[in-house]
């Protein structure tokens, strides 16, 4: 993922979804202070201008989130499985 990649990505959600929070989280966390300012200047080419000033994007502070996810998508097929 390049710094104008990652820009786009947030584009494409918000085209879709349009939150008002994006997490970002796992290796990018700590890169996001390296890219930040080119992945907002991606974002501010968004057409739905409107939807920018109540978007927040925000780092998570978890490590392990990738292992924390796999497990949270075990517990959920077991318990469904009953």
């Amino acid at each position: 993922m390049t710094l104008i990649d990652s820009g786009e990505g947030i584009k494409a959600v918000l085209y879709a979804y349009d939150p008002g929070l994006i997490i970002l989280g796992g290796s990018v966390r700590k890169a996001f202070p390296f890219f930040q300012e080119a992945m907002w200047a991606s974002i501010r080419t968004f057409a739905y201008a409107n939807s920018l000033p109540s978007l927040t994007i925000e780092v998570s502070d978890l490590e392990h989130v990738a292992v924390l996810g796999s497990a949270a998508l075990q517990l959920d097929a077991e318990l469904a499985a009953g």
